[in-house]
């Protein structure tokens, strides 16, 4: 059950464009949320007239800016969806201040906003997104505003009604099913899964030492749909809409965009490690490339580690890790 949900914001309106999904997220759970925004001091100039008039007073002011800022929001955000609003002022280092406070509050889920073809901004969330996906054990729902300097309306909204799942074959990646399923039950969304196929084996194609022919990629495509039939039909049970497409492609994170644009889709929901290194999540990693290529919301999941063992064929455990969901389930 999602309980409680984490908005970091840096006083920008940037960063509130995660409002709008976070409230509608939290009305829907009847979840708390948290809003978090961290100090990082009033630092004064190189001159050293500055310097010497740089004093605490200044410092102290800034977090009570702050604090009214924060305030202001949940005030507006109660009223707006008679939800539990929290506001806490950090300190320290961001991205570590945001982790520490994500653990201790028993946080289960992080929507905030980041960049992607646009580049650097001033704003520190735009950084601070990478370091969060990556090292936080819960999932990240990350956003793109296109209007970055207008103010956000406090409208709880849950747009998502066409989500695209993904798949490598993994358990790893399955992971991420569980979330699509929630946020498809929650909002009647149809699920579209994604299996981006190669016919060259191995990193970047390299094919010495295999015996390359058509008869490979019959197979490995055979094998691939057999998988994703597998999936589709398990989640189709839990009476979900869901479709399958194949792609063959030697760039996975060029054909999930490619996909997520032609099908209209609205939200992209993948795990950070895959099957093999190059799908491992990492800056210029596959996961990497469809945040800050997309321009729709993608959820990002950092999956439980499994046991190491020899892999069976996909076609063989297809649908792992889609468990039936329990009565009056929503979100694990």
């Amino acid at each position: 059950m999602m309980q409680s949900i984490l908005v970091p914001l840096d006083g920008s309106h940037f960063s509130e464009h995660a409002l709008p999904i976070a409230l509608g997220l939290a009305r829907a759970y009847r979840a708390c949320l948290h809003l978090a925004h961290v100090h990082r001091g009033v630092i004064p100039g190189l001159q050293m007239e500055v310097a010497r008039r740089y004093s605490s007073e200044w410092d102290e002011e800034a977090r009570a800016r702050e604090r009214s800022y924060l305030e202001e929001i949940a005030v507006r955000s109660r009223e707006e969806c008679g939800i539990t609003v929290r506001a806490t002022l950090l300190e320290g280092a961001v991205f570590h201040a945001l982790l520490d406070y994500a653990t201790g509050a028993g946080i289960d889920f992080i929507v905030m906003t980041t960049h992607g073809r646009g580049g650097l901004s001033r704003a520190w969330l735009g950084s601070v997104a990478d370091e969060v996906v990556r090292q936080a054990g819960v999932p990240v729902l990350l956003l793109r505003p296109e209007a970055r300097g207008a103010a956000p309306a406090f409208v709880p909204r849950l747009p998502f009604q066409h989500v695209l799942v993904p798949l490598d074959g993994s358990e790893l990646a399955e992971q991420v099913l569980v979330r699509a399923a929630a946020i498809a039950r929650l909002t009647g969304a149809r699920l579209t899964l994604l299996r981006v196929y190669s016919m060259m084996p191995g990193i970047g194609g390299d094919l010495s030492g295999v015996g390359f022919s058509l008869a490979y990629i019959d197979a490995t495509r055979a094998e691939a749909e057999t998988y994703l039939a597998g999936v589709a039909e398990r989640l189709r049970r839990q009476g979900l809409s869901v479709e399958q497409v194949l792609v063959r492609d030697a760039r996975p994170a060029v054909a999930i965009l490619d996909c997520a644009e032609r099908n209209a889709v609205d939200l992209i929901t993948m795990a950070t490690h895959g099957r093999s290194a190059w799908l491992r999540f990492a800056l210029g990693s596959v996961a990497d490339k469809v945040v800050r290529g997309s321009h729709i919301p993608v959820l990002v999941l950092r999956p439980a580690p499994v046991p190491e063992r020899e892999s069976a064929p996909d076609a063989a455990r297809s649908g792992v890790n889609v468990p039936e969901p329990g009565p009056g389930a929503t979100v694990p």
